[in-house]
């Protein structure tokens, strides 16, 4: 409910980017419609029994939404109101946790916004009336505003005071952040595979035959039971000489043979990855390299390729529409110790890790044995 300049807002700001992988936690909550029947049209949802009213999610809905043009979307405004429901059940739990801001505080931190204060350097009361006349906010409520938001801060800062790094972290993560990879990969499509196999796939009437009588199960309709079938064993050959394939270039890779004899003999298209980091991403080179998927989800790839030699095949990706192989083109890890500078720069990324990675899990703990109810008339 404050201005874009206000300190409050950098901080609101600060949390709602911090946290906003929660929002998708929190859109669960599918409501219980019974429930709904008998909630107020001025609520516009429920959490853990406390209402959230529909004044307050147009204040927050005019402070933070014009400032996008898809604002009076529908799909915009329900994230607005998860965003709500959010810092409710952040709140809830620093009540849980006993945290309280004392209305000293509250007070002292108005008494600091800039946006209150005119040119002579005094904290002008007319710029404070003004305000609340504007989001049609009393004191009392704009009092209450403030103070969730330091309590949430508190809540963030309690945490974070708790949080630790080990200079080996910092020295680890130093030795990644420098390191510089790239890999040369073979990819056959299984279209491609499908051309190639194309005689071996040929099924014979007397195959036909044979799986009829094998199996009477397969006997469904006389007027589509040969095709039928016929599709079935070419898709069971493919599958066959598929493996036969991908055991033969595994073999190739178990004798320390090079990527361009194995490439030969998956006959797929040879690309170039972009340098990556550990942890990266691998993508294709150039500006628009898309994600080689089926390599970044390979167990295959995170356990060989660091110790792979360059220019050694790798063993068989298999992904769902083809074959890969790679081999690495550039590995270079520098052992260094980083500057008093990085190092400080370091140590305060992998804090703010650790503890995204604590309030999300103290969080979604929390929002799993919450009760969440939206009121669906909320957008019309």
């Amino acid at each position: 409910m404050f201005d874009s300049k206000s300190k409050t807002v950098k901080i609101g700001g600060y949390i709602i980017i911090g946290f906003f992988t929660l929002i998708i936690i929190i859109s669960f909550g599918v409501p219980d419609f019974m429930s709904r029947l008998g909630m107020d049209q001025s609520t516009i949802a429920v959490v853990n029994g406390e209402k959230i009213h529909h004044l307050e999610f147009l204040r927050y809905r005019d402070t933070i939404g014009r400032r996008y043009k898809n604002a009076d979307s529908k799909e915009f405004q329900q994230l607005l109101l998860n965003n709500l429901i959010r810092n409710r059940l952040q709140l809830q739990k620093a009540e849980e946790l006993d945290i309280e801001v004392s209305d000293d505080k509250v007070k002292r931190f108005i008494r600091r916004l800039p946006m209150f204060y005119d040119k002579s350097g005094n904290f002008n009361q007319e710029y404070f009336k003004n305000f609340l006349q504007h989001y049609r906010m009393s004191i009392s409520e704009y009092y209450q505003t403030v103070r969730d938001e330091l309590i949430m801060t508190k809540m963030r800062e309690m945490i974070q005071m708790g949080v630790g790094v080990m200079p080996e972290e910092v020295i680890r993560e130093s030795v990644i952040d420098a390191s510089r990879f790239q890999m040369k990969y073979c990819y056959a499509s299984d279209r491609s595979l499908r051309q190639r196999f194309k005689k071996g796939m040929l099924v014979t009437d007397e195959e036909i035959e044979a799986a009829l009588k094998k199996d009477r199960s397969e006997i469904k309709d006389p007027k589509t039971d040969r095709e039928r079938l016929r599709k079935k064993l070419m898709e069971r050959k493919f599958e066959q000489m598929k493996q036969e394939l991908v055991s033969s270039l595994d073999q190739l890779a178990l004798r320390g043979e090079q990527f361009a004899i194995a490439a030969s003999k998956l006959r797929g298209q040879i690309g170039i990855s972009r340098e990556f980091k550990v942890g990266e991403p691998v993508r294709a080179a150039g500006p628009q390299g898309k994600a080689l998927t089926a390599i970044n989800g390979s167990k295959i790839f995170r356990e060989s390729f660091l110790g792979l030699e360059p220019g050694k095949a790798s063993r068989v990706v298999m992904a769902a529409d083809g074959l890969y192989i790679f081999t690495p083109t550039l590995k270079r890890i520098e052992h260094r110790m980083p500057s008093d500078s990085e190092f400080a720069s370091i140590e305060q990324q992998l804090m703010e890790k650790k503890f995204q990675s604590i309030y999300i899990t103290m969080m979604t703990e929390f929002i799993e044995q919450s009760r969440i109810i939206k009121n669906i008339t909320f957008d019309k």
